[in-house]
Protein backbone atom coordinates (compact mmCIF):
# COMPACT_ATOMS: atom_id res chain seq x y z
CA UNK A 1 0.00 0.00 0.00
CA UNK A 2 1.11 3.55 -0.70
CA UNK A 3 2.49 5.32 2.41
CA UNK A 4 0.54 8.51 1.64
CA UNK A 5 -2.72 6.56 1.47
CA UNK A 6 -1.87 4.86 4.75
CA UNK A 7 -1.19 8.23 6.40
CA UNK A 8 -4.53 9.59 5.21
CA UNK A 9 -6.35 6.51 6.50
CA UNK A 10 -4.66 6.84 9.89
CA UNK A 11 -5.51 10.54 10.05
CA UNK A 12 -9.16 9.76 9.25
CA UNK A 13 -9.24 7.15 12.00
CA UNK A 14 -7.70 9.57 14.49
CA UNK A 15 -10.22 12.27 13.59
CA UNK A 16 -13.08 9.90 14.34
CA UNK A 17 -11.74 8.72 17.72
CA UNK A 18 -13.94 9.27 20.73
CA UNK A 19 -11.81 7.55 23.39
CA UNK A 20 -9.60 9.91 25.36
CA UNK A 21 -7.15 7.18 26.31
CA UNK A 22 -6.47 6.31 22.65
CA UNK A 23 -5.61 9.93 21.88
CA UNK A 24 -3.27 10.02 24.90
CA UNK A 25 -1.63 6.75 23.81
CA UNK A 26 -1.05 8.09 20.30
CA UNK A 27 0.44 11.27 21.77
CA UNK A 28 2.83 9.20 23.89
CA UNK A 29 3.84 7.16 20.85
CA UNK A 30 4.57 10.30 18.87
CA UNK A 31 6.66 11.73 21.70
CA UNK A 32 8.50 8.48 22.39
CA UNK A 33 12.18 8.30 21.61
CA UNK A 34 13.31 4.92 20.30
CA UNK A 35 16.05 4.87 22.95
CA UNK A 36 13.33 4.92 25.64
CA UNK A 37 12.24 1.41 24.68
CA UNK A 38 14.00 -1.36 26.62
CA UNK A 39 15.88 -3.89 24.50
CA UNK A 40 13.55 -6.74 25.56
CA UNK A 41 10.56 -4.76 24.30
CA UNK A 42 12.30 -4.00 21.01
CA UNK A 43 12.78 -7.75 20.51
CA UNK A 44 9.08 -8.39 21.15
CA UNK A 45 8.09 -5.58 18.76
CA UNK A 46 10.43 -6.88 16.06
CA UNK A 47 8.98 -10.38 16.48
CA UNK A 48 5.43 -9.04 16.16
CA UNK A 49 6.35 -6.98 13.10
CA UNK A 50 7.90 -10.06 11.49
CA UNK A 51 4.76 -12.08 12.28
CA UNK A 52 2.59 -9.41 10.69
CA UNK A 53 4.81 -9.19 7.60
CA UNK A 54 4.65 -12.98 7.19
CA UNK A 55 0.85 -13.10 7.63
CA UNK A 56 -0.59 -9.60 7.03
CA UNK A 57 -4.14 -10.95 6.72
CA UNK A 58 -3.98 -12.67 10.12
CA UNK A 59 -5.11 -9.67 12.16
CA UNK A 60 -8.12 -8.49 14.16
CA UNK A 61 -9.74 -5.21 13.15
CA UNK A 62 -10.05 -2.47 15.78
CA UNK A 63 -13.82 -2.77 16.26
CA UNK A 64 -13.59 -6.52 16.89
CA UNK A 65 -10.72 -6.07 19.33
CA UNK A 66 -12.48 -3.24 21.13
CA UNK A 67 -15.68 -5.26 21.53
CA UNK A 68 -13.67 -8.22 22.86
CA UNK A 69 -11.92 -5.99 25.39
CA UNK A 70 -15.19 -4.42 26.55
CA UNK A 71 -17.03 -7.72 27.08
CA UNK A 72 -18.26 -8.28 30.62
Amino acid sequence: MNIDIEKKEIIQEILSLKDDWVIKAIRKLLDLEIEDIPEEHKLILNDRIANYENKPGDVIDWETLKSELLKD
